[in-house]
């Protein structure tokens, strides 16, 4: 299938300045939502910790709200992605101290990081909340802020997103493996799963994936300099 999209490179000095922008991002809360993306890697634990700071975040008074994805362990399978399944991260946030389900916020299945990214805002957009914050790993973090940026230009709408990176005490030396949709499985050390999200920032818009299934239309991700004219309009919002 021909794309229709022109893509945006990034040079080595972007990469730099989109890492401080969104892994060292200014924080004014509360937030109405904490929107969690879940990584796609195998093994539960890093889950397991980004709840916890959820928790904290929650309890502390940061996030009126947590948000997750609603994608079954099932549909993943069928996707072939690797995923731990909705009712996985459920159980963790049932745990005392459990968040109640009043302000345990439930996305629709997606697939895709800008898939999710426009059902969030759109959820956040029908509430009417206009702060939101945004977990990640690390590694995953920059392009998800990326895609919410270029989403809220798409849907013409400007909410107050934050950014936080999940704290895992990452061991960079760990073997992970992540299995995107189609099948195709990336295996190596953690530190080795930073360039694929390199390729997927560049790479954000209409494709075909290796197992031949199309991305629907979604917006690619924004460019960092886009991304720098956002955060100074939000910050002007915030003084």
């Amino acid at each position: 299938m021909k794309e229709s999209r022109s893509v945006w490179t990034p040079t080595p000095l972007e990469m730099l300045e989109l890492g401080f922008l969104t892994l060292i991002d200014k924080h004014n809360p509360p937030y109405e939502i904490l929107y969690l993306y879940g990584p796609t890697q195998e093994g539960g634990e890093v889950v397991e910790n980004m709840i916890t700071s959820a928790k904290n975040m929650y309890f502390g008074g940061i996030t009126k709200r947590v948000g997750i994805l609603g994608t079954t362990f099932k549909e993943g399978q069928e996707r072939g992605i690797t995923w731990m399944g909705v009712e996985f991260w459920q159980q963790i946030i049932d745990r005392d101290p459990a968040i109640p389900p009043k302000d345990t916020v439930r996305l629709p299945a997606c697939y895709f990081t800008a898939e999710e990214s426009e059902q969030l805002l759109r959820l956040t957009d029908q509430n009417k909340w206009e702060r939101l914050c945004i977990m990640a790993v690390p590694q995953h973090l920059p392009r998800c802020v990326l895609n919410v940026v270029a989403t809220m230009k798409k849907l013409g709408i400007d909410k107050n997103i934050y950014a936080v990176a999940a704290s895992l005490n990452h061991d960079w030396s760990k073997m992970a493996t992540k299995t995107v949709v189609g099948g195709e499985k990336i295996i190596g050390h953690l530190v080795d799963h930073i360039p694929p999200e390199y390729e997927r920032i560049v790479k954000c818009g209409g494709k075909v994936t290796p197992g031949g299934m199309y991305l629907p239309p979604f917006p690619p991700c924004a460019t960092v300099a886009e991304l720098k004219e956002y955060l100074k309009k939000r910050n002007a919002r915030d003084r």
